[in-house]
């Protein structure tokens, strides 16, 4: 089994796309869905994701660790829709801390993310995130979280879902797609609640207070969804085969490029029903079989 972690409802959303036989529940307050081989959880925005994910794994017992979403471009040679597979994340604590913690992702997984990503013509690179607590929202702020590191991109989960996982010793991997440029400000809305839900009043509200960004808004808007869901139409014809990758980690052998691919789990098929009678078959539980006692 594989545990998904993203922030935001879009972001799950995107995840669900590719399987129907879904069942939705609830782990100390975080929305789940649980599906063939893999376990979604809404982890909300920022250091939530901590408890959500350590909850998670401690009840899935899962092989792999993934944080996927969107996120804020830091590189400026990077572009909205762009793929950054992160080959470590740091915390923005740790910069004037001298504390230098960092979670890496599993190299295998990121060879083979990226080989698959290339072979269904996204836009790729391996790169670097740092994790923060408020968001980056100005030039300004994405130069200096840049210039800390060279990093690529900024989020508010990756990092401690990779502690999480860390701390079990599973292998772990963090997708990004960049949802808005190194030069590009943000607009407040205010929009996007805590726990990764949509309040559409409050857009509504505040662009009704600030006419004068209601473009700027829409085209945001428009290009997070797409960001969120567009690789994953892409790769409708990728197979994640992390039950595979899943069984190979068990028996403790190497992965192999190919077996990952490359969009955060908004590309994930694994739950396709035509192949439940394998994934079954070979020790990994259907849906129904996946309630546990902690999940509430």
């Amino acid at each position: 089994m594989i545990a998904v972690f993203a922030a935001m409802e879009i972001e799950v959303k995107a995840c669900l796309t590719w399987t129907s036989n879904i069942r939705q529940t609830e782990l100390q307050g975080f929305p789940v869905y649980e599906t063939e081989g893999a376990v979604i959880c809404q982890t909300g925005i920022g250091i939530r994701a901590r408890d959500a994910s350590e909850a998670t794994l401690a009840c899935y017992e899962p092989a792999v660790a993934l944080s996927v979403g969107v996120a804020g471009g830091l590189s400026p040679k990077l572009r909205a829709g762009e793929l950054v597979i992160c080959e470590r994340v740091d915390h923005e604590s740790h910069r004037h801390s001298g504390f230098d913690a960092i979670v890496l992702s599993h190299a295998g997984l990121v060879e083979a993310a990226v080989a698959a990503a290339r072979g269904m013509r996204l836009s790729v690179s391996t790169g670097s995130s740092i994790t923060v607590d408020e968001l980056a929202s100005g030039a300004d702020e994405k130069s200096a979280h840049h210039a800390w590191k060279g990093h690529d991109i900024v989020e508010m989960e990756s990092f401690w879902v990779g502690e999480a996982a860390a701390k079990r010793g599973l292998p772990f991997l963090a997708v990004r797609a960049i949802s808005d440029d190194a030069a590009e400000p943000l607009v407040m809305t205010g929009a996007m609640k805590p726990d990764g839900n949509f309040d559409q009043q409050a857009l509504l509200d505040y662009v009704h207070e600030h006419p004068e960004v209601a473009s700027r808004v829409a085209s945001s808007s428009r290009r997070s969804s797409s960001t969120s869901t567009a690789a994953s139409a892409d790769a409708a014809d990728g197979f994640w085969r992390l039950d595979e990758y899943a069984a190979r980690a068990r028996r403790g052998d190497p992965p192999y490029p190919g077996l990952l691919p490359a969009h955060a789990a908004c590309g994930w098929l694994l739950g396709r029903r035509a192949r439940n009678e394998r994934l079954h078959g070979g020790g990994i539980p259907a849906p129904d079989s996946l309630s546990r006692d902690c999940r509430r």
